[in-house]
């Protein structure tokens, strides 16, 4: 039905607040948190049915209690996949990788690509201009549908690969008036790349001092050449490596230069800063020091950190105002 997912949700949450022991955090209603964390630490992540749970003994066991009272479930002790993320650890030198090799090894096999020349970027810029001038005045239903298919596929891969976010968000342009054109382009190098990259996953690192919050946006100017918008693009991490957050897709304003266009892909990067900030203090891991971000247009540097009241720029300094 399709009130199964909210109704399931609220059983789930009904038997975690039955004896006061868990909360769910304001940023993120399908987290929740142990009401002693100084002592029972715990946080327990629900995904339909799949609970991945961490913490000190204690707190898993509190879990656990809350849990059974309830439902019959079944206890996993260090998972090695979880919702089809592969899970590899290496407790001695304090490091855990999230990959999906396997889902990649059986998308390749399934469209004939297992034995093909891998390559060194999803997409080119001459593979992607040609892309967004091929006419699609005249749709191919049963092209389209397969392009829809191997695009689905593909978006699986934005849990572990932000390597891959662009060409993602370049080909989900045409879902629903792809040629075969369209199909031959998607079959092709993106899937070699994949093929290259087969182990390519997200890294982190416990114990480090380098622990803490950062962040990088970047935007180009009407590079869709069908609508003129701009693409934006922006990631989080925690650490050295550990990419927790990034996005990427059309602004839907028109811009009318790098600065504006730079100015929304810092603004979206923020909002997901304040977010994140705000998720890991209810986790227990509050980022005290500031968050540092990087962008690299110095027009936009300035007109963040000073109030500069550009005639040019007034048409969103709005935005300005929010980053300051």
């Amino acid at each position: 039905l399709p009130q199964s997912p909210h109704r399931a949700q609220v059983a789930l949450k009904e038997a975690l607040y039955a004896d006061g022991e868990f909360k769910s955090t304001t940023s993120d209603d399908c987290i929740y948190v142990g009401q002693e964390q100084e002592k029972k630490y715990v946080i327990l992540g629900a995904h339909v049915d799949d609970l991945p749970t961490t913490g000190v003994p204690e707190g898993i066991e509190k879990a656990e209690d809350a849990i059974r009272k309830t439902f019959k479930y079944t206890k996993i002790v260090n998972p090695k996949v979880i919702t089809g993320v592969q899970i590899e650890r290496d407790r001695n030198h304090r490091w855990l990788k999230l990959h999906q090799t396997s889902y990649t090894k059986d998308l390749l096999s399934t469209y004939g690509m297992s034995d093909c020349k891998g390559a060194d970027t999803p997409m080119d810029p001459g593979t992607a201009r040609a892309l967004m001038l091929l006419p699609t005045d005249k749709v191919d239903r049963v092209a389209t549908k397969a392009y829809q298919v191997l695009v689905g596929c593909l978006q699986w891969l934005r849990k572990t690969r932000s390597d891959f976010l662009f060409t993602l968000a370049l080909l989900s342009r045409f879902l629903n008036n792809a040629t075969q054109q369209h199909l031959d382009i998607a079959r092709g190098r993106p899937l070699r790349f994949l093929k290259q990259t087969l182990g390519y996953g997200v890294v982190f690192y416990a114990g480090r001092n380098d622990w803490v919050l950062s962040g990088a946006s970047d935007s180009d100017l009407a590079g869709d050449l069908n609508s003129a918008r701009s693409t934006l693009g922006y990631f989080a991490k925690i650490g050295q490596f550990g990419t927790i957050l990034s996005g990427c897709g059309l602004e839907r304003k028109i811009c009318t230069s790098t600065g504006q266009a730079e100015t929304y892909a810092l603004v979206s990067l923020i909002k997901s800063i304040v977010w994140l900030r705000n998720l890991l203090s209810e986790l227990g891991h509050a980022m005290k020091e500031p968050t540092t971000l990087y962008v690299d247009n110095d027009g936009v540097l300035k007109q963040s950190t000073k109030t500069i009241n550009h005639t040019q720029a007034k048409h969103y300094r709005i935005s300005q105002a929010y980053i300051r």
